[in-house]
């Protein structure tokens, strides 16, 4: 698998005009073991084929705090949240081009066989259900740098056609020729149109010579884009929530239904792993625990948060807080596409009231101006550790407690001589980011609907 550079932006809106109601089980090709690894690539790391070692820390930042406006608005969409994104939309401030180095975790992998295989960098994505990239021929299509797939060269291609079972109206959109066919629609009017099809995934497993090839899986095959992004970047979505038509649902018989991953901090040149299956370890002394994944339509992946900690200090929500409501505000998902944690308003405003009493107690200055990243930051104090000050925090689950240690709590600048509490206040949904997501091993069991962690150094571990 040689370098390559892509393009592609995210959809903010997905609007699906034939989703398939069943799915048929691929089976692996080259072992009858349920479990493979690839590489998980942060897009700030060196390892990343779009890393842009002219970004200062601000302006990554500045990106990161972006793309989360952007994500957030498509999780509302997904949510179909009559959401405060719409004003945002029409002011015309959400365009082509504003995810161009947004933040999301990538991997590689091959689509097809034959002379039509190549090899592709795809966003892999909990919150999306359906794996696309674009396809030959393709007009208008958006820039990428790698061949366009072209499913007349794959002898392993078909497509869904309009009397297959696995799609039904009035969840799929015939064509003229009698295939399946999909639309994506995005916030700023853009989208991607084509056909559902059918053909082989094949995925280098990380740290060894072998390949594993899935056949039969789901994708779209996008005949038509107008997302103009000429600077750089994944060329699709590797779709992994709980949807029928994800990848992770879809490859049941390869995988067990179950993922994991370690997030650290961005930057190192250490390679990040997505583990699959049987592939999946924990260090020997972690401490892992599980909380139940509740299922909603929407195929994100929703928690039963009950209560926060900051410190030794419990915040002792009302058992309502965190509850999704009828309207599908509220609720906790853990994403892997937005960076820092949400709050909803008031539970926002408890934290930061409690810190505010904190650290004035303290007596640190707080800091404030639009150059600043979050809403509550302070002058770091000279010749302190961090870990004198700076609490901990606990998201008390169903079961099971998630710590989170102040480096995942707090964004810390020495070059500011700053740090800042690194969460924002949502009006639709809380979520944990994937900035508190670091330096904990997660494993998502689509089977039995848990999710598993333990506190792991993750640069170090798995």
């Amino acid at each position: 698998m040689g370098a390559f550079k892509q393009s592609y932006r995210h959809p903010f809106m997905a609007i699906l005009i034939c989703l398939p109601m069943l799915l048929a089980t691929p089976m692996p090709t080259t072992s009858s073991k349920r479990g493979f690894t690839v590489e998980l690539i942060d897009p700030f790391s060196p390892r990343s084929p779009i890393y842009d070692a002219s970004l200062t820390e601000t302006e990554r930042i500045k990106l990161q705090t972006e793309s989360d406006k952007h994500r957030l608005c498509y999780l509302s969409s997904i949510l179909k949240i009559n959401s405060s994104c719409i004003n945002e939309i029409n002011s015309g401030v959400i365009r082509p081009n504003t995810r161009k180095r947004g933040y999301f975790y990538m991997v590689v992998l091959d689509l097809g066989t034959g002379a039509s295989r190549h090899t592709y960098l795809l966003e892999f994505d909990t919150g999306s259900g359906l794996t696309w990239t674009q396809c030959d021929p393709c007009h208008p299509m958006f820039h990428q740098e790698p061949p366009l797939f072209d499913p007349s060269r794959s002898p392993t291609y078909h497509y869904v056609p309009h009397n297959h079972p696995l799609g039904k109206p009035p969840t799929y959109h015939p064509d003229r020729n009698g295939h399946c066919e999909f639309r994506y629609g995005y916030a700023d009017g853009a989208y991607a149109e084509g056909t559902f099809s059918f053909d082989t995934f094949t995925f280098a497993n990380h740290g060894g010579n072998n390949m594993l090839s899935i056949p039969n899986l789901l994708f779209g095959c996008a005949h038509s884009t107008t997302c103009d992004n000429p600077y750089g970047g994944p060329v699709g979505i590797l779709g992994m929530n709980l949807d029928q038509e994800s990848f992770i649902i879809q490859a049941r018989d390869a995988t067990g239904g179950r993922f994991s991953y370690c997030l650290f901090k961005a930057g190192l040149t250490d390679a990040m792993t997505l583990r699959f299956g049987d592939d999946i370890s924990w260090p020997w002394m972690a401490r892992r625990q599980q909380t139940r994944i509740l299922r909603y339509p929407e195929g994100l992946y929703n928690l039963n948060l009950i209560d926060i900690s900051i410190g030794r200090t419990r915040m002792n929500f009302p058992p309502h807080t965190f509850k999704r409501k009828s309207s599908k505000k509220g609720g906790f998902i853990i994403d892997s596409g937005t960076v820092s944690s949400t709050l909803v308003p008031k539970a926002y405003k408890v934290l930061e009231t409690y810190l505010i009493t904190y650290f004035d107690s303290l007596h640190f200055e707080r800091l404030r101006g639009p150059d600043l990243p979050y809403e509550l930051c302070y002058r770091l104090p000279a010749n302190m550790s961090h870990a004198r000050f700076l609490p901990n925090m606990v998201y008390h689950f169903e079961r099971a407690d998630l710590s989170i240690y102040y480096e995942q709590v707090f964004y810390m600048s020495p070059q500011r001589g700053a740090f800042c509490f690194a969460m924002i206040k949502n009006k639709e949904i809380s979520t944990l980011g994937s900035f508190s997501q670091q330096n904990t091993q997660f494993m998502y069991d689509s089977v039995s609907m848990v999710l598993e962690f333990a506190s792991v150094d993750c640069a170090h571990g798995v």
